[in-house]
């Protein structure tokens, strides 16, 4: 049936398959299903960012009813609002100046 020149073909070559085809199998690898990520832990990551999301948000606005209830003040509701934003705007120039830097040296 097989040719004992021929070297095998795992899974098996349909018996119609030329044997000048069978190069292009090569092109048709893939991976075990191993290597592929668990469906269950791409869902189970998508609803923590979901959950750590929503926190961000309730922290957020809670700091500033928070803020405005002691001080009945708009100036320090805006303070505190800006507060928590400067870490990020003294943080990102130098983040992105890094990160240019080593994708540049690749």
């Amino acid at each position: 049936m097989s040719d004992p020149q021929e070297p095998e073909i795992r899974p098996r070559r349909l018996p119609n398959l030329p044997i000048e085809v069978a190069p292009l199998r090569a092109r048709q690898f893939r991976p075990p299903k191993s290597l592929h990520a668990p469906a269950i832990a791409i869902s189970t990551l998508h609803a923590g960012q979901l959950l750590s999301g929503m926190g961000t948000w309730m922290q957020i606005i809670e700091q500033g009813w928070f803020a405005h209830q002691l001080s009945q003040s708009e100036l320090i509701l805006g303070i505190v609002g800006f507060s928590s934003a400067v870490p990020a705007l003294i943080i990102t120039p130098w983040a992105g100046a890094a990160v240019d830097s080593i994708r540049g040296a690749n």
